[in-house]
């Protein structure tokens, strides 16, 4: 992923999509509206396969390196679930 580098998200490219993966609700919600009807849109935290009391994952932007390590780790075990259920569909 070295050579990825993140993009806006275009009217053209949620049309495109089949997958849209959003960290909050809130985004999902604003999300819905934009993207072809048979598009998924998925909450990652939603794959956390430990409990949690919340579907968002928190941005840690200027927080603590904990708050970026909780929020990363996070982030690691739903992009794991993620492909692990690509694979098997």
């Amino acid at each position: 992923m070295s050579s990825h580098r993140s993009a806006q998200v275009t009217a053209e490219s949620l049309k495109a999509a089949d997958l849209v993966v959003v960290m909050a609700e809130e985004q999902a919600r604003a999300i819905r509206s934009r993207v072809r009807p048979d598009a998924v849109v998925l909450v990652l935290g939603d794959l956390d396969p430990l409990p949690s009391t919340r579907r968002t994952i928190l941005d840690p932007w200027d927080g603590s390196t904990d708050a970026f390590e909780r929020s990363y780790d996070r982030i690691d075990r739903c992009v794991r679930e993620l492909v692990r259920e690509i694979l098997l569909s």
